[in-house]
């Protein structure tokens, strides 16, 4: 079934003002990510692989680096936006909050999906872990954040609020990798937990 994650934000850490819902499943291939937008007004064009101008589209991120190092120019940083009607965006780090990452870097198997729906959209984002560089272990934790922009309302959403710019790395939330029973891995949960605490405020972290 997946981990289900529904609690956004805006990036200043207000309510949404609409909803937004993603399943993460991950397995020894990599890690797939379905985002449900409700969405009354779509704002898309058909834009070519690494535009520029994706933004201006709706659209859903994610932001995935394997060091959790939250390091703003981090190599290991990878990025993928799936607009509304299928176009992707795909680059990797050192991402910069104003000029981006390197988008000369183009995943090969990364596999996406488009869907409409009665109340929207939905995107699914399939990462494999060969693309990543990386692949983690039991009790790994990685930095996570997961975005959404929505037109025309200018919507800027965030699973963990960055407080400007979505490439903020330094705001980003974390992924824990576990298998089994959460009670059965308590000692690796803690041990997660303190690591978090070292790289934010915990009044806003962001985890799962």
């Amino acid at each position: 079934t997946g981990t289900r994650v529904s609690d956004f934000v805006t990036a200043r850490n207000t309510p949404p003002g609409v909803r937004t819902e993603i399943v993460v499943r991950w397995n020894d291939r990599g890690i797939a990510f379905v985002f449900t937008c409700d969405d009354t007004k779509l704002v898309v064009q058909t834009r070519p692989r690494d535009d520029g101008d994706m933004g201006r589209d709706d659209n859903c991120e994610v932001f995935l680096d394997p060091r959790h190092d939250h390091a703003q120019w981090s190599s290991t940083s990878i990025h993928v936006l799936l607009s509304a009607n299928g176009s992707i965006l795909d680059e990797r780090g050192p991402i910069s909050p104003k000029y981006g990452g390197d988008l000369s870097f183009n995943m090969k198997t990364l596999t996406t999906g488009i869907d409409k729906t009665t109340d929207g959209w939905s995107g699914t984002i399939t990462i494999p872990w060969a693309e990543v560089g990386a692949k983690p272990e039991t009790g790994d934790v990685w930095a996570l954040n997961l975005n959404r922009t929505d037109h025309p309302e200018e919507r800027y959403l965030c699973w963990s609020p960055t407080f400007g710019l979505f490439a903020s790395a330094n705001q980003w939330g974390h992924i824990l990798f576990l298998e089994g029973d959460p009670d059965q891995n308590a000692k690796l949960i803690q041990q997660a937990r303190m690591k978090m605490n070292t790289t934010h405020d915990p009044g806003i972290d962001r985890h799962f």
